[in-house]
């Protein structure tokens, strides 16, 4: 069973007073958001870093980005957006606004000529377990993917103390070795 060690964001513009095409032009960022993330034993460590993260166009009127969990706290900028050369920024609720492993979080921004409001709710990541049937690791092209000559990835199934380890593949130097 797959499980996500991240929270997905979801943001979802809507007005009254500007137009679709307005709306789907404009930047969001995630400002000041914690970025990053390492592997350690099998498990999930969040950076310790900040950057504002641009939520990528998955479709009209909704915007993706992938973080590491963590909260904003109330009155701390949420969501921005910059449309047609004005910045609009939304603030986190007064209970703050915690992304959880696993979860993916529906931002709705309603944005107006002169006000800014924001809507939050939470749904499953994941629809269904899906069972992993196969692993197929690519080669890595050129030196800029960080991958060295005697580099280790372990496949883990299950999580904490009930994980176990199912696969370690090696690089070579040209390619990931096939476990034994």
């Amino acid at each position: 069973v797959f499980n996500h060690a991240a929270s997905k964001v979801i943001v979802r513009l809507v007005s009254s007073s500007f137009s679709a095409a307005d709306l789907n032009a404009a930047e969001i960022l995630l400002p000041g958001y914690t970025v990053g993330a390492t592997e350690q034993h099998g498990l999930f460590v969040p950076g310790n870093q900040t950057a504002d993260v641009r939520a990528d166009r998955t479709a009209p009127g909704n915007a993706v980005a992938i973080i590491p969990p963590q909260t904003i706290l109330p009155g701390q900028t949420a969501v921005r957006v910059v449309m047609n050369g004005t910045t609009y920024n939304a603030e986190a609720p007064a209970a703050g606004l915690p992304f959880v492993q696993g979860e993916a979080k529906i931002i709705t921004v309603t944005i107006e000529k002169t006000a800014i409001s924001i809507n939050v709710s939470v749904t499953d990541w994941t629809t269904s377990d899906v069972a992993l049937t196969a692993i197929t690791v690519g080669t890595p092209a050129g030196q800029s993917s960080g991958v060295r000559t005697g580099d280790v990835m372990t496949v883990w199934t299950g999580v904490d103390a009930a994980r176990t380890e199912m696969a370690q593949f090696t690089y070579n130097g040209t390619a990931w070795t096939t476990p034994t």
